[in-house]
């Protein structure tokens, strides 16, 4: 019994770690920040030269909304994405959640990967995913 209630507590513990051990996305650089209530949820309004992190990419703006409640950022303005100095994503604007890693940019979206290959993909909306890196339909 008392190796029953052991086992529990270890995964209890387990589980904890696990969801603590997802990362936010960061926001690393803004001219200025404001708090806001939209919708009645709070976020931070970034302004100005904004730059991102999350895992192993920065996300540069000019200006974004950051959820941080629900690890979300909507931004917008000369949007780009760059992950592992391998990949640029650029665009007018981009969701992306943190808590999936899923992204999605829209208007006038260029894709450059920089390995073997150049790949030049433009279109109006574009769906990828971070860890590793894939393109979704």
């Amino acid at each position: 019994m008392a190796f029953t209630k052991l086992l529990l507590l270890f995964f209890c513990i387990a589980a904890v770690a696990a969801v603590n051990a997802q990362k936010q996305v960061e926001l690393i650089q803004a001219n200025s920040l404001e708090g806001d209530v939209i919708n009645g949820v709070k976020v931070q309004k970034v302004m100005g030269n904004v730059i991102f992190k999350h895992n192993d990419a920065l996300t540069y703006c000019d200006s974004a909304y950051q959820y941080n409640a629900k690890n979300i950022i909507d931004a917008w303005g000369n949007v780009k994405v760059v992950i592992d100095d391998d990949i640029n994503i650029t665009g007018d604007s981009l969701n992306y959640n943190g808590t999936t890693s899923l992204g999605v940019m829209k208007g006038n979206v260029v894709l450059k990967q920089y390995d073997v290959i150049t790949v030049y993909k433009m279109t109006d909306v574009f769906r990828y995913q971070l860890n590793p890196f894939r393109v979704l339909q």
